[in-house]
């Protein structure tokens, strides 16, 4: 028995040795805690976004959504963002209750990373309704977060040409995103961009100027940021934006840093 007690022991001290040397680590790495958050009914991202998930982010991220009905401003889940590491948000228009709100304050304060995409510019703005009682809006979430300043889009008939700034090259976002691409839907008016932002993609339609379509920003709390104005559902089935919006979420929660 003492001979077997002593062979376990040496074979994981062996083990632990083979790891320090290799750098492998002990134990698997505890998945990013992402909090996913879909309310909109213009682009079906409670379909294409679980989808996407599934397929591209796999178990490097262990993932909650918050959901929704059309008309709904309660968020119920949103209060729980204090136990996440990162939040993606697909919302139109909506004004979450107070205490849901106000979790999202504290987690941008903290620095904690937000990923976003399309409508997200104008997730927590009812544009000029009066907030319900017990709810709140965050009227400038796209001035002071995202860096940009959302105030309408072009026709959705016309669908911009995708291309890549100076400041893309070598950006790990851009990192296997072929480029140019065609996005299949209408082109979001987001400038001027805040002198923090890093512009990575611009989107041209014939007769008007470029606009800004992704890009990356610091948040007041001194998280990254990383936000996409495309998003339809025809832009999911390209493998460039999937490969764009993979990307960008794990720049933004800090993965691959070291690579």
């Amino acid at each position: 028995m003492l001979n077997v007690k002593v062979t376990r022991r040496w074979m994981l001290a062996m083990v632990l040795v083979l790891m320090a040397v290799t750098g492998a680590p002990a134990l698997a790495e505890k998945p990013v805690e992402m909090m996913v958050i879909l309310a909109e009914r213009e682009y079906q991202t409670e379909k294409t976004v679980p989808k996407f998930v599934e397929q591209y982010l796999g178990e490097a991220f262990h993932v909650r959504y918050v959901t929704a009905p059309p008309g709904s401003n309660d968020l119920a889940g949103m209060e729980q963002l204090d136990d996440c590491d990162i939040v993606l948000i697909s919302v139109r228009r909506r004004a979450p209750k107070t205490e849901q709100m106000a979790a999202l304050r504290r987690f941008v304060a903290a620095g904690k990373p937000v990923v976003g995409i399309r409508t997200m510019s104008h997730a927590f703005n009812l544009r000029g309704k009066p907030t319900p009682d017990g709810h709140a809006v965050w009227d400038d979430f796209d001035k002071q977060v995202l860096g940009c300043h959302y105030s309408d889009h072009y026709h959705n008939a016309e669908h911009p040409v995708i291309t890549a700034t100076p400041a893309a090259k070598d950006h790990p976002i851009m990192q296997g995103v072929k480029m140019p691409f065609t996005s299949g839907w209408s082109l979001y008016k987001s400038a001027p961009l805040s002198e923090s932002v890093t512009c990575l993609l611009m989107g041209k339609i014939e007769g008007h100027d470029a606009e800004p379509v992704a890009w990356t920003n610091t948040s007041p709390g001194g998280g990254r940021v990383f936000y996409t104005s495309l998003g339809h559902v025809g832009d999911f089935e390209q493998e460039a934006f999937c490969r764009l919006l993979t990307n960008g979420i794990r720049w933004a929660a800090g993965l691959n840093d070291n690579k």
